[in-house]
């Protein structure tokens, strides 16, 4: 759980670091003239992918393990947003116990300001968000990626920060990784990248190390490996094994 509480704390963190810097760099006085910054505080959607959340009328969307939404669905709740989520599987419990709602993937896009993204990558979510998906957005949007790189197209990203299709992004994770330093996404001024670093937190890394030196010491024992990732080769045989 140490984990997913240090990835949404980068998630909170990247989405405020993201917005305050439009505000310092007058992006928001361009986006929002004569005074209509105040009625987008009091307008807003979130999108986290599997869930969504608003302040106030906020719509964020947040596609992840159940863990992970409740995480990000909390933490937006302390903003006073509204909460919507998609997801492969619908959670009618975490509807319930979290006041969220499941919407649409493109739904989600047209309504989201603020979107997190969380999901796995595989060939279904390989290059997710691309040139369609941010025509869809608003152009006041901000996406934030804790996942995996691939799951946005870098060059749609290069095309949509310049152009205003979206106003910012912020990324812990970039395709390809480390992202070069030649990368033309280092040239924009609305888009924060850092090294893969969300669940770098102390608490998350002396976990890890336990968990990994427990494993060991299991191991050596002939023991059961109290946190084994593929706890389905107990009870075949070695020649069993893929």
């Amino acid at each position: 759980m140490e984990t997913f509480l240090s990835i949404h704390r980068d998630v909170i963190i990247g989405t405020l670091s993201t917005f305050y810097r439009l505000i310092f760099k007058d992006h928001l006085t361009s986006l929002y003239p004569q005074g209509a910054f105040a009625r987008f505080l009091n307008s807003q959607q979130v999108l986290l992918k599997d869930f969504a959340t608003y302040a106030e009328t906020t719509t964020a969307r947040l596609e992840a393990r159940a863990q992970q939404v409740a995480a990000d669905a909390k933490r937006a709740a302390g903003f006073g947003m509204r909460v919507l989520y998609h997801s492969r599987a619908r959670r009618p419990d975490l509807e319930k116990s979290l006041n969220i709602e499941y919407a649409d993937f493109e739904s989600l896009l047209r309504e989201s300001d603020f979107i997190t993204i969380h999901t796995p990558l595989d060939d279904s979510t390989h290059h997710l968000f691309g040139d369609s998906q941010f025509a869809k957005m608003k152009p006041t949007s901000i996406l934030v990626n804790t996942a995996r790189g691939p799951i946005i197209d870098p060059a749609a990203l290069r095309r949509a920060l310049p152009r205003g299709a979206i106003a910012a992004a912020a990324l812990d994770v970039t395709e390809p990784e480390p992202i070069p330093p030649d990368s033309p996404l280092l040239e924009l001024d609305n888009l924060i990248i850092t090294p893969h670093i969300a669940s770098a937190s102390i608490q998350t890394r002396d976990k890890v190390a336990a968990m990994a030196a427990a494993n060991l010491i299991a191991g050596l024992k002939g023991e059961r490996l109290p946190h084994c990732v593929n706890p389905q080769v107990y009870g075949i045989t070695l020649e069993e094994l893929p």
